[in-house]
This record gives C-alpha cells, sequence and structure tokens, in this order.
C-alpha cells in the first residue's frame, strides 16, 4: 500500500513537472513570435469589381528590421554615372533588389505583370512600379554613399524647395540609364520598407471601375501624383488626400483646379508641390476627369 501511495505521488508530481514545462513553452513561443518580423502582410480588398483568390495576400520587406537582424544581402558597390536626384556621378554600397526578392520563396507566388512593387518612405512619400520592372531591371538599395564629399556616410540630397535632406536609411537607384526618367522609375530616398502586392489590392477604390473612359487619367494620376496624394487612402501621405474628408473637387473650381496642378507657385509661393509643366492640359484634363468620375464611383 505504501509502494502503491508513493508511486502514485511520483506520477502526480511529474504530471504537475510536465504541465508547468508545456505552459512555459507557449508563454515562450508566444513572447518570441511576438518580437518577429511578419514577411507576409493582409492588404485589405477594397475592391468591389475583383473577386479575390481565398488567402491572397501582399509580402512585405521591413529593410531595418531585417538590417538589424544581419539578414540583407552581401553588400557591392555600384558607380552611376548621372545620378538624377543629385546630378552628378556617385558611388554606392548596397545591394540588388533582386538578390532579397530571391531570399524570399514567397514572392514567386505572385504574377509580375499583375503585381506592383510599392517603396514606402519615412516621410509619407510612396511610390510604387510594376513587379515585371523590378525583375528586369534590378534597381539597387543603398545603405552608404561611398562618394559623400565630408566623408560621412550619406550627402544630403537638395530638394525642389531647397530644403537638404539626407537620404537615410535607404535610397533606391536604378543602374540602367533608361531608367534615370525619374516620373516613370522610382527613386526612393528615406526608404523603410517595400510591399509586393496584386494590381487589385494595391489600387483598390483608387482603380476606376470604368477603365476604358478613365484609365488614362488613373494611370497619369498614379505615375504623377499618388507618391504624394492618395484617393481613398490608397498612395501617399507627404501632400494631402484629395478624398476626404472632402473630395478635392467639392472645393476647387476645374479650370483653376487644372492651373493649380500645372504650376501651383502661381497660387502659392514657395509651394513643396513640384510644377507639372510638362503634363499637356489633355493630360491634366484627363487627370480631372479621373478624379471627378473617383468621387461618384461607389
Amino acid at each position: 500500500m505504501v509502494v502503491y501511495m508513493r508511486c502514485f505521488f511520483y506520477f502526480d508530481q511529474l504530471q504537475r513537472i510536465l504541465l508547468l514545462c508545456f505552459c512555459l513553452g507557449l508563454v515562450s513561443a508566444c513572447t518570441h513570435n511576438s518580437k518577429e518580423p511578419r514577411n507576409t502582410v493582409e492588404y485589405e480588398d477594397l475592391t468591389d469589381n475583383h473577386e479575390l483568390a481565398s488567402g491572397q495576400n501582399g509580402l512585405s520587406f521591413v529593410l531595418t528590421e531585417l538590417q538589424e537582424k544581419n539578414q540583407l544581402p552581401s553588400y557591392q558597390k555600384l558607380t552611376i554615372k548621372k545620378d538624377p536626384l543629385y546630378g552628378k556621378k556617385k558611388i554606392f554600397k548596397g545591394f540588388y533588389l533582386r538578390q532579397l526578392l530571391d531570399s524570399m520563396v514567397d514572392y514567386k507566388k505572385f504574377q509580375p505583370l499583375q503585381s506592383q512593387v510599392m517603396f514606402i518612405c519615412s516621410d509619407g512619400y510612396t511610390s510604387s512600379i510594376e513587379l515585371t520592372e523590378v525583375l528586369n531591371k534590378n534597381p539597387f538599395v543603398v545603405v552608404q554613399d561611398l562618394s559623400s564629399p565630408d566623408g560621412g556616410k550619406w550627402e544630403k540630397i537638395k530638394q525642389q524647395n531647397g530644403k537638404m535632406v539626407s537620404p537615410e536609411p535607404f535610397y533606391m537607384v536604378w543602374e540602367q540609364e533608361s531608367a534615370t526618367d525619374v516620373r516613370k522609375y522610382p527613386w526612393p530616398y528615406n526608404l523603410v520598407t517595400i510591399d509586393i502586392i496584386p494590381n487589385q489590392l494595391a489600387y483598390g477604390k483608387a482603380y476606376p471601375k470604368d477603365s476604358k473612359l478613365y484609365g488614362d487619367g488613373f494611370y497619369l494620376f498614379k505615375r504623377n501624383c499618388m507618391s504624394c496624394h492618395n484617393i481613398h487612402n490608397v498612395g501617399g501621405s507627404l501632400g494631402p488626400s484629395l478624398t476626404s474628408p472632402r473630395h478635392v473637387t467639392d472645393y476647387w473650381k476645374h479650370d483653376e483646379l487644372l492651373a493649380f496642378i500645372k504650376d501651383p507657385t502661381t497660387f502659392r509661393p514657395n509651394a513643396k508641390m513640384p510644377s507639372s509643366r510638362h503634363l499637356t492640359d489633355k493630360d491634366l484634363k484627363e487627370i480631372i476627369k479621373y478624379l471627378e468620375h473617383i468621387k461618384i464611383q461607389k
């Protein structure tokens, strides 16, 4: 009887120890996972006219977190003959974006012609380009300016308003001379996050349902305006939203809005918004037609 009771006692103690270890294991696992950055991020489907596959999501790279964990590709040196933002030859240290993508197997599930790569910057600037362009031209992500004249890590960039800013923590450049058109190929500085998103999720309610009538205006807006302004929370936040809390066409007359977009300094001295003199009046009318359509699109 004594042997039986002792065995029962030991068995009961063993159960308690195992239960305690199991609980501690759960706590440890939860704590560890809460600190780990997620490589995938789900995007809310804002569209009414697209039916997405179950579980479709975006892929997100938080560059600063990857750098802290030493998970960025090996650094190399690159010479740009004439950097369009500096206006001169530059020598950089960094890595090719394709190297980072190839280390993340999940990106291969995206169809290049039907996906966007979004570049999100710390100052609210957001730009995008088709995944196929990234794969074909393979931009370079800069971590240090090796040609900084004062020997520092970065040479400051002069913005259109005359302000000098450092491009840190990351700056993305294109090696091919054919990609020096900054209106078509983004050269984002203060870069912190890179997302890959299916087109339907990337543009949401900002995409016109009637693309035949308003598609030209949308693509002109996307290329020239969306980096700073957003439509239904799609786009940048450097400039004001054009749909919230009121739609831009509620407080701007058609002709005045056209003139303002073409040259903001004719309305506001030292305007931060750059001029759009490279756009024709027809282009500007297409953009405004698109904005007016988005206001009534359900």
